[in-house]
């Protein structure tokens, strides 16, 4: 299948990767071992602050992926191999180069990044979560079970209270609104 064909003045192309200066590695005659050069490593260090992969890169020194990984070492040593310290070199530079125009663009005004930024870098979230207090703020002190007439006496009042207009004193809700007086409901069960 052939690729689509891309205006690449449109994109902002960047520009074509450098090619190696000198040999990048040396193979022992004898048992085939790869070995990089300084020339290689600098070569390493340049392409991985270029976002390169690994694979990428080994297959531009001459080797496979397996072959980098082995010459590459375990991630946890210490100090780590020349070819991994390169490498982890190279990327530090990108990641310092990319934070630096995220800086460049949130000083020029830019409100995404400082966003952005918040959240990769430091782990901030937008959606935190809300810690609740539910420890109790007022206390309310209730008196123990009593009588109506207890009640009323403990307020010091002779009976309940009707807040009704005067003229609305000792009606019924239905005399109030003038409706129709219903007859007592009857049973209907054993009839």
């Amino acid at each position: 299948m052939k690729r689509p064909t891309i205006d690449k003045t449109e994109l902002g192309a960047l520009p074509p990767l450098n090619d190696p200066v000198g040999p990048l590695i040396e193979r022992d005659a004898t048992t085939g071992a790869i070995s990089v050069t300084t020339e290689g490593l600098k070569y390493i260090e340049y392409l991985a602050s270029e976002f390169c992969t690994r694979g990428y890169i080994a297959s531009r020194l001459g080797f496979s992926l397996a072959t980098w990984e082995k010459l590459a070492g375990k991630t946890t040593d210490d100090p780590p191999t020349p070819l991994r310290a390169a490498y982890e070199a190279g990327r530090a530079a990108l990641e310092t180069e990319t934070q630096r125009y995220h800086l460049l663009a949130m000083r020029k005004g830019n409100v995404i990044t400082p966003m952005f930024i918040s959240k990769t870098e430091w782990g901030k979230k937008e959606n935190a979560g809300v810690t609740v207090d539910v420890a109790p703020k007022i206390n309310f002190v209730l008196p123990g079970p009593m009588s109506e007439e207890d009640y009323l006496k403990k307020l010091g009042i002779d009976g309940p209270i009707d807040s009704r207009k005067p003229e609305l004193r000792g009606k019924s809700p239905t005399e109030i609104m003038g409706l129709p007086q219903l007859p007592a409901p009857t049973s209907t069960k054993g009839e």
